[in-house]
């Protein structure tokens, strides 16, 4: 059919603006040499070509990596995030956990270099959890001195107890030693870490709730929640209740409880060593009792992704399956993540 049709309103047929389309679009000449052989203008080409997509007579596909469009339907979900980034699951959890890690570490580091040149740094406090993508991403990040200071995101001080991770204080001296606060010149206006040594009672809930109790009137932990009320980053891990990750199940049983008992109280995981549930809101182990240590708030987290901080949340695999939930929260503004965990929760 080569009369015209409804559609672009024009003097050419479908036919040749189709023809013009399939020129620029797919052998990609320039609209002005398609324009000046048809005789007509660049501009009136511009307009035809534009309506024709609006019209339907032209769809233009791109087709992108698949880790891109995992990318791309997350932030779809998720409108509010700031980053997203996608890789390849591996053939094992390392390989995995150590592709996320080598992103986040140059994401991190070209967030560390727009900030050198910047009249007015925004990154000044930072926070970080003990998870396996952190601690490997760590270890990538560039050694540089910086002004920055650190902090973990809760005060597991029972390295021996975890045998099959780190914890956030190991992590966040790590991090310190790169960015280059633990050397002659600390101090003054240069940043600092800032070191956790206090342990939270597992004999008893009431032990450890008269440990809370007191634990503001202890200088260090005063310091320490100023801080998380402070964030300018963050990195958090989660995983769910049925993980074997680390040892929340025993030092759930010292204090006489299980995760039974906190999934029938709404429970589906664990963040910065708190319980969170659907809402991504948190489950105190009882009252008075936040959780089994003192750690950085959830709330804290929210309200820093609120006022436009980076709260980076990793989530990878079946082990970070209640991740969701922290993202329904806005807990978290930004995610690194793996294609399995995307297949699973899209």
């Amino acid at each position: 059919m080569t009369g015209r049709v409804k559609g672009p309103a024009s003097k050419l047929t479908r036919r040749e603006i189709l023809a013009a389309a399939h020129r620029f679009y797919v052998d990609g000449e320039k609209q002005a040499a398609i324009a000046k052989e048809m005789g007509i203008s660049a501009s009136y080409l511009a307009r035809l070509l534009r309506r024709a997509r609006e019209q339907g007579w032209v769809r233009v596909f791109i087709d992108a990596d698949e880790e891109d469009e995992l990318a791309a339907a997350v932030k779809l979900r998720w409108p509010h995030l700031k980053h997203v980034s996608v890789v390849r699951t591996g053939p094992t959890p390392q390989a995995t956990a150590e592709a996320l890690a080598e992103r986040a570490a140059r994401w991190f580091d070209a967030l560390l270099d727009r900030e050198l040149g910047s009249p007015e740094p925004r990154v000044r406090n930072i926070a970080i959890g003990g998870g396996m993508v952190m601690r490997f991403m760590v270890d990538r990040v560039q050694r540089r001195r910086t002004s920055l200071s650190v902090a973990p995101t809760a005060l597991s001080t029972l390295p021996g107890a975890r045998v099959d991770r780190w914890t956030a204080p190991i992590v966040a001296t790590l991090l310190a030693e790169r960015l280059g606060l633990l050397d002659a010149h600390q101090g003054g206006e240069r940043g600092h870490l800032l070191e956790a040594r206090c342990k939270a009672p597992s004999d008893s809930l009431a032990c450890l709730r008269g440990w809370f109790a007191g634990a503001g009137e202890d200088p260090v932990i005063q310091e320490l929640r100023t801080f998380w009320n402070d964030l300018d980053v963050v990195f958090l891990g989660c995983v769910g209740m049925g993980s074997n990750y680390g040892d929340v199940t025993t030092r759930l049983a010292e204090l006489g409880l299980s995760a039974d008992d906190l999934e029938a109280r709404g429970t589906i995981g664990v963040c910065a060593n708190q319980f969170f549930n659907t809402r991504g809101a948190r489950v105190d182990l009882a009252s008075g009792v936040p959780s089994y240590e003192e750690a950085m708030p959830l709330h804290s987290a929210r309200e820093a992704a609120g006022r436009g901080s980076l709260v980076v949340l990793e989530a990878w695999g079946a082990l970070s399956k209640p991740a969701p939930a922290l993202l329904d929260g806005r807990v978290a503004n930004a995610v690194f993540c793996d294609s399995s965990w995307c297949a699973a929760v899209l």
